[in-house]
């Protein structure tokens, strides 16, 4: 297919303020719409406006420049909300790892056996990303590892440490590559799998679906990180979160929306015990303050009735 030409023309501020009232958007105050669209992008912006369009790409005049941009700042407060928690999970998923893993094969250098991964290959690639992230590091416990130590259980990365160092360092998607990666088979013990159990400490009711919902988090903490649009984006749908006796009785609209994450969450922190983190608390509590939100929750998978839930 011929690609076309990219020919739409720069708008400063006050174009912008003609171009949306000329798509019958009402802004009550324009010298405020003006001050907004110089600090944030219209790029950005805009698609918080898309909701509210038509076939014809104007407004219905439902809502104002104002709402909008109250929907705008209801996505900026739950993401700083969730980069929070995510953070405190993150601590979690990564150090309860390292516990279970190391305690089981009683070797601080457990990443290091391909034997423990699912292929050659894919360990490879793991190790690979580790060492540059553990070379590359300023930390002063890293230096003060690579001018002391090597470890004795492989020749080719011997400047590794152990993985309770290599937990600190990583990036939270290669701590998500060594989740996914690894062979459950390797950890059978006495009548349970040590990953399965792992897993459990999340609320989760096995490994395979703890790692999905690690994918959910990942996506979510990078949008969070980059200030992307959360409240109606499109994610990973994780299954298994509609069970009338111990999850979600009433189904949510869209499982590939943000109400599955916050479920998902409210599991996590329930389970973990996470102080001062409720899930229903946050979410009743920006719909009163942002009321906007409240009139557009099903575009985030929300049912109707999703406060009657007895979950």
């Amino acid at each position: 297919m011929p690609h076309t030409i990219y020919i739409k023309p720069f708008k400063n501020e006050n174009e912008l303020i003609i171009f949306l009232k000329s798509k019958k958007l009402p802004i009550n105050d324009e010298q405020k719409a003006r001050k907004l669209l110089k600090d944030i992008s219209y790029y950005r912006f805009k698609s918080y406006m898309h909701p509210f369009k038509d076939i014809n790409k104007e407004f219905d005049g439902s809502v104002s420049f104002e709402d909008i941009e109250q929907l705008y700042r209801f996505d900026d407060e739950l993401r700083d909300i969730l980069f929070s928690i995510i953070g405190r999970l993150e601590i979690k998923i990564r150090s309860k790892l390292n516990y279970a893993i190391t305690k089981f094969t009683n070797n601080p250098f457990w990443y290091l056996d391909e034997n423990l991964f699912n292929n050659k290959q894919s360990h490879n690639k793991i190790l690979l990303t580790i060492s540059n992230s553990f070379l590359n590091s300023k930390a002063d416990y890293v230096k003060h590892y690579q001018d002391n130590y090597v470890n004795d259980k492989n020749n080719i990365f011997k400047h590794l440490p152990p993985f309770w160092i290599v937990a600190e360092i990583i990036m939270f998607g290669e701590l998500l590559n060594i989740y996914k990666n690894l062979e459950k088979n390797q950890f059978n013990s006495t009548a349970v799998n040590i990953l399965d159990e792992l897993a459990k400490e999340f609320g989760a009711l096995h490994i395979s679906e703890f790692n999905k919902w690690i994918i959910l988090i990942t996506a979510i903490r990078n949008d969070c990180a980059h200030h992307s649009r959360l409240w109606n984006n499109t994610y990973f749908a994780p299954r298994g979160l509609v069970n009338p006796i111990y999850r979600l009785t009433i189904r949510p609209l869209n499982s590939n929306r943000i109400y599955a994450f916050f479920t998902i969450l409210h599991i996590m922190s329930k389970k973990l015990k996470l102080d001062n983190v409720d899930v229903y608390s946050i979410i009743t509590s920006l719909m009163s303050k942002y009321p906007i939100f409240d009139s557009q929750k099903s575009l985030s998978g929300f049912p109707i009735n999703w406060d009657t839930d007895p979950f």
